[in-house]
């Protein structure tokens, strides 16, 4: 399965970033230091994402490596803070990506 990554460098960015993963999860279930994996449908991606340049990105992956799946992993230079896991539906896959 393709992958994208994400490193953010920037503490604005990482807080930015930890903010829409507390609004996304839920401060009652996030934990500054953990690491949340989700698997997530294509349609609800922008839920998670900081830039919608991140979602073409793991759609290109997808439709490169001819498969209808592929994860997006965010971290900071420590560690990694959400990996989620892709599927996109078949009206964005070609027949024969699929």
């Amino acid at each position: 399965m393709p992958a994208e990554l994400k490193t953010l460098v920037y503490r604005e960015k990482i807080q930015d970033f930890e903010q829409l993963l507390l609004s996304g999860i839920g401060g009652n279930t996030y934990q500054n230091d953990e690491t949340y994996f989700r698997s997530v449908d294509a349609n609800d991606l922008k839920t998670w994402l900081l830039d919608e340049d991140w979602m073409f990105q793991t759609l290109h992956q997808a439709a490169t490596f001819k498969t209808s799946r592929s994860k997006l992993v965010v971290g900071t230079q420590q560690r990694i803070l959400l990996g989620l896991f892709i599927t996109y539906p078949e009206e964005l896959c070609l027949p024969r990506n699929c």
